[in-house]
Parts: structure tokens; C-alpha cells; sequence
């Protein structure tokens, strides 16, 4: 454990960079979801990043749990949750206008709220 802090510095660093690792990668391959979004929209890119987590569900478990602890202040990965969402509403916002900009979703909708 010691050289493993030696490369992060504190324990949280560690798991700052376990969770960022485990955002990004769908088993082997990074997860991209603006070309899924691009091509199928932002329904179907969506329904596959949950698929894609049904098949990892160690890392599914640990991102519910630890988000749930995280919404504790004091807790140490609540400002790196709190990032996150913000990051993925402001990405499915977009991914809705896209949609919506294409026709597949009705120009009605609010794309933050949708």
C-alpha cells in the first residue's frame, strides 16, 4: 500500500483515479459516447452505456454505493461525484439538443430537463 500512495499521495487520489478509470472504459475499449450518440442518438448510446455496465456489475455496485456515501459533504470522493453529474448532465443536455437538431427528439423538449 505504501508504494501505491507514493504514486497517488493520499488513499482518495487512488480512488480519484480508480473511479475516473473505471467512467471511462467499457470492458477493454474506451466507451465513447458522442460518436454512439452521432450515429444511433442518444437513446440507444444510452441504453448501451447500461448494457455496458450490466456486464461490469463490480463496478456498477461500487459506483452505486460509493455515490450514495458521496452525497455526504465531508465524504472524500463527494466533490469528484458532484463533478461527475455535472459533466453528464451538461453531455446528455447536449446529446438531447443533437437529437433534437436531427429530429429524433421533439423540439419541444427541454434538453436539460429531458
Amino acid at each position: 500500500m505504501t508504494s501505491i500512495v507514493h504514486h497517488f499521495g493520499t488513499k482518495f487520489e487512488l480512488l480519484e483515479a480508480v473511479l475516473e478509470r473505471a467512467d471511462k472504459t467499457d470492458g477493454n475499449e474506451m466507451f465513447d459516447f458522442g460518436a454512439a450518440r452521432a450515429q444511433y442518438g442518444v437513446a440507444h448510446a444510452t441504453l448501451e452505456r447500461a448494457r455496458s455496465g450490466l456486464e461490469r456489475p463490480g463496478i456498477l455496485r461500487l459506483f452505486a454505493i460509493l455515490s450514495a456515501e458521496s452525497s455526504a459533504p465531508e465524504y472524500p470522493a463527494h466533490d469528484w461525484f458532484v463533478e461527475r453529474y455535472r459533466r453528464k448532465t451538461e453531455e446528455l443536455a447536449a446529446a438531447f439538443a443533437f437529437d433534437q437538431a436531427k429530429g429524433r427528439v421533439d423540439r419541444a423538449r427541454d434538453p436539460p430537463s429531458a
